[in-house]
Order: structure tokens, then C-alpha cells, then sequence
């Protein structure tokens, strides 16, 4: 709305005092059905079975009033503040993270805004369910893996979600940026209907390369967010199938800026030996053919047990992706403690190790090379121009233009044994026949100059000062 419009409003001071006589009327109506409460339980003096259950019935009708009314209260605030602050010129904006491993899509954008003067940034950490059995838990993974990057969260980790609803709005955000489309790992009370108070915007945390536009973009969340950023043209194409045109924007990924401005950023968990090779294993959760059905952990995670023990020269270090173990179990292909057998037997190798945790970009930088089978670092491992053998599942989910863009500069490996072949050519032969490809699919991977989270504030910026 412009400022031109306002004169269709009423002023401020008559709207607040509109809202305090409805919050008086709320008041009215909420002491009212405590006084029927406690004249309940005077009438039921001396009937005690009947006494428990009129209260029960009482507390049953009075507990959802309740919390009808405090959610009225804390709505009519929220615009009643909203009002009074139309012309403010600080864009406050709050980043609700549910998944700290995925935190790098956010990060640049995050910092800009820290150093802007027009930008006030909050970042909350929250509870999540990835295996959507409705049990949220976790707050303090992401919590602490927001810590160890020096962000200090307000944490919602309490049993009370919809309090923390209202707490949300007490910060009165102009822009709430969540992570992913699916509320279904996320609990109810931060569901889109439930937060659209303020702008809500969304940056994918990978580079979509599998055709699934219906999983990825068909989505109430999608089609109701005022900003999508694309990593592409090709996915804005993919998503305006089944969004708007007018809130999907071409931006690029910040996280594969923050990749490259990283690039001097280096970490590696084993002693960094000479003549060695550094090699990032990566096995994806996608261990059924109704989901993506990239995973090849369950047929060669025996085989890197192996290949680390006879190649003493290859240190491997595991990053798995953060629901991996869960899936392992869940889907029966280990028990807890053959895995957990499994995992300390890895690690007591003095070549190997394993590593989680959102803060990745360090040990890509620190490695030679990545052997993966899922597409999660298609992208975002091609941005260091180093080499990536690619295990594949060959019942996986098709690839859309993207991911088979990718794969051009990727060594696909259909078994366990092409694999170590192609680590043969390019550690011992030092033989990279895909370098130059690899470099010309980085120049398609970067839209804009200024980088992509750069882009992202100045749209932002823009979108609300032109409103």
C-alpha cells in the first residue's frame, strides 16, 4: 500500500481506539465465562461427582475460549502496532529455522541485513519432525548449530507452540522467512495460515534437480509466499506451473555464494598427511522408490569399510545427510546396534571419520574430491570446480533440465567398482577429463553479479518501499 493510500484508512489513534474497546469487549467476555466457572463449582458444593464433571466440561469450553481470545488479542495488537508504525522505516525480518543443516541458504542473507541500516534481523530456532510422525523435537541441534556460527537464537523449544505463536507476533515482523514448503516437519502452530501476518518469503535450500514440480512447487505455501526465489530460469519455468508469476523471482542460490566467498575457509577432521587423497563421502536418505530412491548407502556402505581399510593413502570422511541414520533404521536396513557397531568400527580407522552438522563448506574446500549419490551437493559441491564421482541409483527419480545440466560435469558410476576406477584416473593417473565442463556449468549457476543474497535484500527492500 502506498502512502498515497493511506487517506482510505482510518488514522491510527481511531483505529487503536477501535481495537482497545473490541480487546475491552474480549476482556468482558472472558471474565464472564470465569465467573460461570466459579459459580459452577458453588452450585456443586457437596455433589462431588457432579462438581468433577461440570468442571471438566466448564474447563473443556474455557480452555479454547481462552485461547481464541488470546490469539484475537495479540492479532489486534499486532495491527494495531502495525498502524502506528506505517511509516517506520526498519524492516524488521525473522528467520524461523527448523533445519541448521540447511542453514548456509539464509546465512549471506542474514549478514547483509545485519549490517544494513534499514534491515533489523531475528533469528528463531525451532522444533522439527522429518519423520513426520508428529513427534517435534531437536530444537537444540539448531540451536547449537546456530551458536557455533556466532548467532545468538531466540529459542522456541518450549511445550507451549502456541504461546510461542504469539510471541512471534509480539515481534511484529514485516518479513518471515522459513525454509521449506513442507509443513509437515514443522508443528502446526507455524504452518503458513498461522503466520501469514507478516511477508513471507522462501529461499530453496538446494538446487531443485530432480522433476518433481509438483512436490517442489504445488504447494499452498508456495502459491500464498509475497517472495519465491528461484536458483534459475529453469525453476522459476518448473514453479509457474503451479505458483504466480508475481512472487516468483530469479535470484540465484546465496548458498553457493557463500561457498565461494568461503573458498579460504578450510576444515578438515584428520591430520592432513602428504600424498594423500581427501574424499568426502556423502550418501543420501532416499532409500525407497516412492521418494527420490537416490540412496545407494544400503549396497556400499560395506564397500567404504572396506576401501578404507585396504587404501590407508584415502581418507574418507562421512557426511551424511541429517535424517540418514533414522532412514537406516526406520527402513530395516540396519538395527540401532548393528549401526551403531557399524559407526564405531568406521571411525576407529585412523583414515576415516565422520562429520555433521550444518557448517559444511570448510571440508568441501579442504577436499580433493566428493563421491555422493544424492543430489543435495550436485550444485553446491560443482561450485569449488573439484571433481565429483556420483554413485548412482539406477532407479532414480528422473533429473529435470538442472540436474542433467549437472550431471554432465559429474563421473557417473553405475556399481561400487566404476567408482574406484574412476578414483584410480583421477588420484593416481591425475586424469580430469570434465574440468572444463565443470567450469562452464559454474558461469549458468550464478545469475547476478552482486551475488545472490545481495539481490535478494535489494528485492526485498525494493518490493516493500514501492509498495
Amino acid at each position: 500500500m502506498s502512502q498515497h493510500d493511506s487517506k482510505n484508512f482510518p488514522a491510527p489513534q481511531a483505529l487503536e481506539e477501535r481495537l482497545q474497546r473490541m480487546e475491552l469487549r474480549m476482556e468482558s467476555l472472558e471474565n464472564n465465562l470465569k465467573q460461570l466457572l466459579a459459580t459452577s463449582r458453588a452450585l456443586a458444593d457437596g455433589q462431588a461427582r457432579t462438581q468433577q464433571h461440570i468442571e471438566r466440561s466448564m474447563q473443556q469450553l474455557f480452555h479454547p475460549v481462552h485461547v481464541t481470545l488470546s490469539k484475537l488479542k495479540s492479532t489486534a495488537n499486532l495491527i494495531s502496532r502495525n498502524a502506528l508504525r506505517r511509516d517506520k522505516r526498519v524492516i524488521r525480518v525473522v528467520f524461523m529455522v527448523h533445519n541448521v543443516e540447511t542453514w548456509d541458504a539464509l546465512h549471506e542473507i542474514y549478514q547483509i541485513m545485519l549490517r544494513h541500516e534499514r534491515f533489523e534481523p531475528v533469528v528463531v530456532s525451532m522444533k522439527r519432525d522429518f519423520l513426520n510422525s508428529q513427534k517435534f523435537g531437536q530444537e537444540d541441534i539448531n540451536f547449537n548449530g546456530l551458536a557455533q556460527l556466532g548467532i545468538n537464537p531466540i529459542r522456541f523449544n518450549s511445550d507451549s507452540p502456541v504461546h510461542e505463536l504469539e510471541m512471534l507476533k509480539l515481534m511484529n515482523p514485516d518479513v518471515i522467512f522459513r525454509q521449506s514448503p513442507w509443513d509437515i516437519s514443522i508443528q502446526p502452530e507455524f504452518h503458513y495460515h498461522e503466520i501469514d501476518f507478516a511477508k513471507i518469503c522462501i529461499v530453496p535450500y538446494g538446487f531443485g534437480s530432480v522433476a518433481m514440480e509438483d512436490e517442489h512447487y504445488n504447494h499452498y505455501f508456495t502459491r500464498s509466499c509475497w517472495r519465491v526465489y528461484a536458483e534459475t530460469e529453469f525453476n522459476v519455468g518448473r514453479a509457474g506451473k503451479f505458483s504466480f508469476e508475481s512472487n516468483l523471482i530469479t535470484s540465484g542460490s546465496p548458498k553457493l555464494d557463500r561457498i565461494l566467498q568461503m573458498r579460504d575457509d578450510m576444515s578438515w577432521p584428520l591430520p592432513v598427511e602428504p600424498n594423500t587423497v581427501r574424499i568426502i563421502w556423502a550418501p543420501h536418505h532416499s532409500m525407497t522408490s516412492d521418494w527420490l530412491y537416490f540412496s545407494t548407502f544400503p549396497t556400499n556402505y560395506k564397500h567404504f569399510l572396506q576401501l578404507a581399510r585396504e587404501c590407508p593413502h584415502l581418507q574418507i570422511v562421512l557426511k551424511p545427510h541429517p535424517t540418514l541414520f533414522d532412514k537406516v533404521i526406520a527402513y530395516g536396513v540396519m538395527t540401532p546396534a548393528e549401526l551403531r557397531a557399524y559407526m564405531e568400527e568406521f571411525i576407529a580407522l585412523p583414515n576415516t571419520a565422520i562429520v555433521t552438522g550444518g557448517n559444511y563448506i570448510p571440508l568441501f574446500w579442504a577436499s580433493d574430491l566428493m563421491i555422493t549419490d544424492g543430489v543435495g551437493f550436485f550444485a553446491e559441491y560443482m561450485v569449488t570446480g573439484k571433481p565429483l564421482i556420483w554413485t548412482e541409483n539406477p532407479g532414480h527419480f528422473p533429473l529435470n533440465e538442472i540436474g542433467q545440466l549437472l550431471q554432465e560435469g559429474m563421473y557417473r558410476a553405475e556399481n561400487f567398482e566404476q567408482a574406484v576406477h574412476y578414483l584410480e584416473q583421477l588420484c593416481v593417473e591425475k586424469n580430469d577429463p570434465l574440468r572444463e565442463k565443470r567450469e562452464e556449468i559454474i558461469k549458468q549457476l550464478i545469475p547476478h553479479e552482486e551475488g545472490s543474497a545481495q539481490f535478494i535484500v535489494n528485492d526485498i527492500l525494493d518490493g516493500i518501499d514501492n509498495e
